[in-house]
Parts: C-alpha cells; sequence; structure tokens
C-alpha cells in the first residue's frame, strides 16, 4: 500500500505540472512558478531519478556488506520510471511549441521590426544602440530601463541616421526602473496614455499613432492627438523628465548635424495652457518655466528655469515654435529634419495602438493576486485592441491565465515554432529558461514573419526578443 501511494502522489505531481491548466492551477504557487521552467523541470526530474536509481544502488551495496536485508528495486524503478516519462512529457511540451533557434535573421522589406528586452536597469545605452542597429529595429520596447537610458539611446540613434523618437513612463516602485518605448521617426508621430491599462505600477503604457484609426486608448482630452512627441505617464502631471524627443521638428536647428533635444513640451495638467505661436493649440506651453537656451552658443536645446514661460517671438530662436503637423522624415539638404539612412528597407506599416508593458511576477504569494490581474488584463488589451501589438516582460507564459487563450491575439514565438525557448534567467540555455517575454499581436492585422531569442546583452537577467511582421 505504501509503494502504490508512493507512485500515485508522484504520478499526480507530474500531470498537474504537465497540464495545470485543465486542473485550474496554473495560477496557483508553486505550480505558476514551476509550469514556467517546463525544460528546467525535465531537467530535474530526470535528474532525480538518476539520483534515486544511484542511491538504492548505493544502499544495497552499503546493505550487502553489513548483512542486513538489502532494499528491493520494484518501487524505485517504478518511481524512476514515473519520474523520466513526466520529463519526456515536459520536454514533448516544449518541444512542441518549437526551439528554432536559428533566430530571426535579416528584416525582409516591408517588414515591421519590434524588439523587446528588459534590461534589469544595467545594460549601457551604447549596448542597446548597437542591439537596435543590429536588429534594424523599428520599435523597441525597454522594460526596467530609466528614462535617462532610452533618451540616451534615441540620441544616438538620431545621430546615426535612424531619427528616433523616446517615450518613457515611471515606475511607482522604488527597486525597478519603468518602461520606455523607441518609435523610429518614419513610423510618425505617438501620444502616450495609460487609459483602459492594467495598473501595473511598473510603467506600462500604451502609445497611440497621430490620426490612426484605432481609438482604443485616446489621448487625454487636454492633449491634442497631433501632438506625437509628449509622453503622458498617466498621471495628473507629467514632468519634464517625463516627455522625450530624440530629435526637434524646428527649422531653427543648427546645420552642424546635432539632432539631440534633451526636453520637450511636456503638458502639465495643472497649468494653465497657452499656445507657443498665434493659432496653435497643438503644443500645449507649461506656464510655470521658461525656456531659455542651454548655453550661450546653444539656441536650439532651451532648457527650463523656475519662471514662467513665454511663446516664441518670430525671430527669437531660444524659443521655438512647434508646428501641429506630424514629423516626417526630412528632404535631402534639410538638417532640421534628419533623413533615415539606418536601413536599406522600405518604411513599414505603423501600428496604431503600441503597448510597451510590464507586469507583476508571480514572485510571492502576496503578489499572485496582482500577477493574475495584470496577465488577464494585458491579453484582454491584446484581444480587443484591432490592430495593436503589445511587447514586453509579460511574467507569464503561454501556460498562464491570459496567455493561455489570446482569441485573435496571437504570441509571435508561438507563431513561428520558437515558443519552446524561454528569455529568463539569461544564464541558462534557452531551453531551460521561461519564456516570459513576449511580443503579442493582433493576428487579423499582422503576420508574424520571424521572431528570435536572442543572445545575453550585458549583465541583463532576460534575454531580448525580436519579431518580424508583416501587414495583412
Amino acid at each position: 500500500m505504501l509503494a502504490a501511494g508512493v507512485l500515485l502522489l508522484a504520478a499526480a505531481a507530474v500531470v498537474v505540472l504537465l497540464a495545470p491548466d485543465r486542473l485550474g492551477l496554473a495560477d496557483r504557487t508553486p505550480v505558476a512558478q514551476l509550469v514556467a521552467l517546463r525544460g528546467l523541470v525535465a531537467c530535474l526530474l530526470v535528474g532525480g531519478a538518476v539520483l534515486l536509481v544511484g542511491a538504492v544502488a548505493g544502499w544495497r551495496q552499503v546493505a550487502g556488506r553489513a548483512g542486513v536485508r538489502r532494499p528491493g528495486w520494484r518501487l524505485p524503478l517504478a518511481l524512476a520510471g514515473v519520474l523520466v516519462l513526466g520529463a519526456a512529457a515536459q520536454a514533448a511540451v516544449v518541444v512542441g511549441r518549437g526551439v528554432d533557434g536559428s533566430g530571426a535573421g535579416p528584416a525582409a522589406d516591408g517588414d515591421l521590426v519590434v524588439l523587446s528586452f528588459n534590461t534589469f536597469g544595467v545594460v549601457e545605452a551604447d549596448d542597446l544602440t548597437a542591439l537596435v542597429e543590429q536588429q534594424d529595429a523599428d520599435l523597441v520596447v525597454l522594460a526596467e530601463t530609466s528614462a535617462s537610458t532610452a533618451r540616451a539611446v534615441a540620441r544616438a540613434l538620431t545621430d546615426a541616421g535612424r531619427p528616433t523618437t523616446a517615450l518613457a513612463a515611471d515606475s511607482e516602485s522604488t527597486r525597478v526602473e519603468g518602461v520606455a518605448l523607441l518609435v523610429r521617426d518614419s513610423l510618425g508621430g505617438y501620444t502616450q496614455t495609460s487609459a483602459g491599462l492594467p495598473a501595473t505600477e511598473l510603467g506600462t503604457f500604451a502609445a497611440v499613432r497621430a490620426g490612426g484609426a484605432s481609438t482604443a486608448y485616446p489621448a487625454r482630452s487636454d492633449v491634442p492627438s497631433d501632438n506625437a512627441y509628449t509622453a503622458y505617464p498617466g498621471r495628473g502631471d507629467v514632468h519634464s523628465d517625463n516627455a522625450y524627443t530624440a530629435h526637434p521638428r524646428r527649422g531653427d536647428v543648427p546645420s552642424d548635424g546635432a539632432h539631440t533635444a534633451p526636453t520637450a513640451y511636456p503638458v502639465d495638467a495643472h497649468a494653465e495652457q497657452t499656445p507657443a505661436s498665434p493659432g496653435d493649440t497643438a503644443y500645449p506651453v507649461d506656464t510655470r518655466a521658461e525656456r531659455t537656451p542651454a548655453s550661450p552658443d546653444d539656441t536650439a536645446y532651451p532648457v527650463d528655469t523656475p519662471a514662467e514661460h513665454t511663446p516664441a517671438s518670430p525671430g527669437d530662436t531660444a524659443y521655438p515654435v512647434d508646428t501641429p503637423a506630424e514629423h516626417t522624415p526630412a528632404s535631402p539638404g534639410d538638417t532640421a529634419y534628419p533623413v533615415d539612412t539606418g536601413s536599406a528597407r522600405t518604411t513599414p506599416p505603423a501600428p496604431d495602438v503600441v503597448v510597451a508593458a510590464h507586469t507583476r511576477a508571480p514572485s510571492a504569494e502576496s503578489s499572485m493576486p496582482d500577477w493574475r490581474a495584470h496577465a488577464v488584463g494585458i491579453a484582454e488589451v491584446c484581444r480587443s485592441t484591432p490592430g495593436a501589438i503589445v511587447a514586453g516582460d509579460l511574467n507569464a507564459t503561454l501556460d498562464h491565465p491570459g496567455l493561455d487563450d489570446l482569441g485573435p491575439c496571437v504570441d509571435a514565438a508561438a507563431e513561428v515554432g520558437a515558443a519552446g525557448l524561454g528569455t529568463w534567467p539569461a544564464d541558462v540555455p534557452r531551453v531551460l529558461a521561461a519564456p516570459i517575454d513576449h511580443v503579442l499581436v493582433d493576428g487579423r492585422a499582422w503576420r508574424v514573419t520571424a521572431f528570435g531569442v536572442l543572445d545575453r546583452v550585458g549583465a541583463s537577467d532576460h534575454r531580448p526578443v525580436v519579431a518580424h511582421l508583416a501587414r495583412r
């Protein structure tokens, strides 16, 4: 009876880890944590079987020398067999989801390249710039990345001939950085909002294309839709540190090739909104700050000082005026509008909505309710938003609630047979890691042409992922 009970218990554990969703246990501790690491669980099960057999063999030798009764093989071998079968089943799930490690390769002409990477707040801007250039990425979601780092990457990309805008939202946690989104300017202007998104408190936000057809995430009522370069982290008072432009759109920019601007025109919900020039209501002015030149010789990059902001006069280059129009690439010879020379590809189609996400991790029992709500909420955003792209560290796999049934939304890795490769932790082989970093897309609007889990970058504990998308 004891032997039968042990075998039954082992078999039950194997079944739970194999199909926890069918038993309603995929979101329960510790199953939720273990099922995310199927490859590692398979190795542990095989290791357990080997140790069990080895221990019994050693015990039998010692018992024989001591002249005592040796243990039998029936139960240990049966138990080892159950563990090995469990390992094989886990491996079958991983292989079935795809372990194609060939990578995404070069993007096809017209493909939209989406890169997602949790930098853990430790990857340098130079390394990120090199990664974006290497992958020729058009959209880059950076979880646990400071606004200053994102701004530095956007500036470096712009200087390298890839005009880029950085949007960012702060985390409400003091332990992790927020989320940033780098948008290649050839895609057009985007407005940032957190309306309708799960309150992850880690910086999750959506970017809505100016003039896009989607109304799922409209801009705040006090911000015109064509203000494509102001970041709104979802709070009433938006700091200047939350508004980032990689380069200005103004004709008074010096012709020496300097295309980076450390500040933009943030919107303050508690301040009076006045136009930058007569008839210009697209770029509201913060009346609490006066913009003065950064240095006597620098008239293109104004900085805030604690004084009243005044609008520009026609000949005053210290206070450049934005025109209410969507940012477009430069015409030849126009240094105010830098030409995107960083790619030979045709400009890809621009998504109407991009969600840059970082959700809670199931790291403790107290975090489980938030984790469940966030995973389900992010998945619902993808399901219900036509043409949406959702990317980031979702801290969930295809086994977990929300991602286990995406409806019209699809997981890019699963679409091309690479969903068995994990991203965390980065110091173990991909087949042993948890695939918790995702690119989710509306399968009615986008076709996934390639996906890859990339090599480790810097000291981050996550690997980056990249997806190539074609418009249907």
